[in-house]
């Protein structure tokens, strides 16, 4: 079990190896941790969604016609702020 404290807006990915273990049709190369926190730091200011799926075409496109390797999934989560509590009713 872990605990990770984290402050609303923090995002938080969860990934496969398969994400960065692809391999590029055109390079012959791993996709890579360093190429996809490259790839995740340029899209820290989109929302979240948009990053999923800018970095979901990105990956298909670094693939190009190279066949999966392996499963690939990638969870991201954005805690947001609790909302005010309203004032106890008399």
């Amino acid at each position: 079990r872990h605990e990770v404290p984290v402050r609303p807006g923090t995002t938080l990915y969860l990934l496969t190896d398969g994400v960065t273990d692809q391999m590029g049709a055109a390079t012959r190369r791993l996709f890579g941790r360093r190429r996809l926190r490259r790839e995740l730091e340029a899209r820290l200011d989109r929302p979240v969604a948009d990053q999923v799926r800018e970095l979901q075409a990105l990956l298909a496109a670094y693939r190009g016609d190279e066949i999966k390797r392996d499963d690939i999934a990638m969870l991201a989560i954005q805690p947001i702020a609790d909302p005010p509590h309203p004032a106890p009713r008399a």
